[in-house]
């Protein structure tokens, strides 16, 4: 994959955007944090958290990046994960975290 970068750019395609959370991943495998929102939704929604992490893991930025209201990237990924199509809202804390917001099912 790719080096973490340590600091936070001022833009940020989807492409580096999934680079870096991937590499994060593979650097630290506790950096994703599951909000307890995302845990309710997705239980309610019948996700699982594998599925979450496949979805980090494989799956295609479907919506941003943006920074958001606290200067955190935010995208939204999406992925087929156990025959589900699903969709991630992730934010991340640049080079520390990634924080998965929500998930809810596609379209699909």
């Amino acid at each position: 994959m790719g080096e973490v970068i340590k600091l936070q750019p001022k833009d940020l395609s989807g492409a580096d955007a999934l680079k870096h959370i991937r590499a994060l991943m593979k650097a630290n495998s506790k950096c994703v944090i599951f909000w307890p929102h995302a845990n309710r939704k997705a239980k309610a929604r019948s996700i699982t958290q594998r599925q979450m992490l496949t979805c980090l893991e494989k799956g295609v930025v479907t919506e941003g990046p943006y920074l958001d209201a606290y200067g955190n990237w935010k995208l939204n990924i999406t992925r087929m994960a156990a025959g589900q199509e699903i969709t991630c809202v992730v934010i991340i804390e640049w080079s520390v975290r990634i924080f998965v917001h929500t998930a809810f099912p596609g379209r699909g």
